[in-house]
């Protein structure tokens, strides 16, 4: 013969009591408690430290980063005086030679 398995009734009941307690003890650890005995929600000095690490670290990669582009747009400026201050000069001879009679 073979058992049948019998529906129970209060299988939706002790789900929920199992998912309700597993709730609860999620919220307890997630809660902390200062040393007056009053929950908080502050960092601790490890936690602190460790972000302050991280950003040093990351602002350590970026700087290189950083001065390099400084050094691009020196370049190009530089570059751009170059043109201008040519240009300029160009334009000051083609002048002076319309003035002076030597562009016939």
């Amino acid at each position: 013969m073979r058992a049948v398995p019998v529906p129970r009734a209060n299988a939706k009941m002790e789900m929920r009591k199992k998912t309700s307690n597993s709730e609860s003890i999620r919220e307890q650890a997630v809660q902390r408690r200062t040393p007056n005995g009053e929950s908080g929600q502050a960092f601790t000095l490890i936690e602190l430290l460790l972000v302050i690490t991280v950003i040093a670290i990351l602002m350590g990669l970026l700087f290189p980063v950083f001065q390099g582009v400084q050094n691009q747009a020196k370049k190009a400026q530089t570059k751009n005086d170059l043109v201008q201050i040519v240009t300029a000069a160009n334009a000051y001879l083609h002048r002076v030679r319309q003035i002076s009679g030597g562009d016939r």
